[in-house]
């Protein structure tokens, strides 16, 4: 029996870095799988912006607010561990603690089969006891500390993003611009100030990048169709690019930092993971290119070792495929590498992306398990109106009940 989720997911992290850029926030700077996901988290898109004397650890997480990724213990806790002397933090929150209207969460006593929600806070109160913490704990474990304001929503009036875009709930209370009661981006800046930490202004910065992009063309390039906070692969390309030009300007990690890159491959390297022998595994990869020499041409982008490349899933698979650009500028585009091996053992080969002047290499890794013998068994709970199971094959099975679950929807 095959009992599994196999999850495969490009690893980022370089064996010979000598910092690690840790990232903590919500779903806007979250990893997510991109065969169940459109969505982009600009963490996932960091690693490309730095040496590989950086590796970035992106540990946010979906759902979090600075009060929730705090108390709930897969989260904080377990960052903490990874943290080493030396090491940088970046914390970046306010779309979760917004989510209770600028007030604290807590547990419903009309339903507490509910829980307690941990994702709303106070903008002048728990927002700003929670980032402390953060920042304390970052360096009482000798690390740095970064502040980074939350990423603008969407929500465009005119040609501008509206205040609640720009996290300041002080619009659905008819409160004058100049009242910052619920203003979490004017929270984080008052903390950076009294706790003398370094912020990177990504609610300012992202709201220039949309306007001027527009509502219509941000809508169908910077986000995800289905809402107007979570970025598309192009929208959190260039707000990873947004933060890594900004830590440059204020020489945090500057000589680590590359955006002036001609042509950007995401991820640096590629690692499949591990599979079972027989399956076939599928990683998207996005390129993009700027100031390119010369400035008409085509890239030639090839797979060596029996790894295959398409321009699209539903594409055929081949060694190689050609992009073309003009002007100087490669447009983002995303691609996809396959592979799969019959037998047991590693596989790796290499990306090669070439313009006959400008040429980049990706390793690509997987590693496949095979397994010999055995009889194959289907089990399924179905759960829907009782505890029983349906057994075909030669398994032992326990029958299996659910009681108290709730539903919780995590932005």
């Amino acid at each position: 029996m095959l009992i599994g989720a196999f999850v495969a997911f490009c690893n980022i992290h370089g064996a010979t870095a000598q910092i690690t850029l840790h990232t903590i926030g919500d779903s806007t700077m979250a990893n997510y799988d991109e065969n169940t996901s459109d969505i982009r988290g600009w963490g996932m898109m960091f690693q490309q912006f730095f040496t590989s004397d950086v590796v970035v650890n992106n540990r946010a997480k979906s759902g979090s607010s600075s009060k929730s990724f705090y108390l709930e213990a897969p989260y904080w806790t377990t960052v903490k561990k990874q943290i080493s002397s030396g090491d940088y933090v970046i914390i970046q929150f306010a779309h979760n603690d917004e989510k209770n209207g600028g007030l604290d969460g807590g547990t419903d006593p009309n339903n507490p089969l509910n829980g307690t929600d941990y994702r709303g806070t106070s903008a002048q109160g728990t927002y700003k006891e929670y980032l402390i913490k953060y920042i304390d704990e970052t360096r009482a474990l000798g690390a740095t500390p970064i502040l980074a304001t939350a990423i603008c929503r969407k929500y465009f009036s005119g040609g501008t993003i509206t205040r609640k875009g720009r996290h300041d709930l002080g619009e659905n209370f008819s409160m004058p611009e100049s009242d910052h009661s619920y203003d979490y981006s004017f929270a984080m800046k008052e903390v950076a100030v009294a706790k003398n930490v370094q912020l990177i202004d990504l609610t300012t910065l992202t709201k220039g990048l949309l306007e001027s992009y527009g509502d219509a063309a941000s809508t169908t390039q910077l986000f995800v169709s289905s809402d107007s906070t979570h970025p598309s692969a192009l929208g959190a390309t260039l707000i990873a690019r947004l933060c890594a030009q900004d830590m440059t300007n204020q020489n945090i990690l500057a000589s680590y930092i590359n955006t002036a890159t001609d042509l950007l491959i995401n991820p640096t390297i590629c690692d499949f993971g591990d599979a079972y022998s027989g399956q076939t595994l599928t990683k998207e990869v996005t390129i993009t290119g700027f100031d390119l020499d010369p400035s008409d041409g085509d890239f030639t982008l090839s797979v060596s070792d029996g790894f295959l490349i398409a321009p699209s899933k539903s594409d055929s698979f081949s060694s190689s495929i050609t992009l073309n650009y003009s002007n100087g500028n490669l447009e983002f585009k995303k691609f996809y590498v396959s592979v799969s091996q019959s037998t047991g053992g590693s596989k790796n080969g290499t990306l090669t992306a070439t313009n006959g002047i400008i040429t980049k290499e990706i390793p690509l890794k997987s590693n496949f398990i095979e397994l010999t013998g055995g009889t194959e068994v289907n089990l399924l709970w179905e759960l829907s109106t009782d505890k029983s199971y349906v057994l075909d094959g030669p398994a032992l099975a326990l029958d299996q009940s659910f009681v108290g679950m709730y539903t919780q929807i995590l932005w």
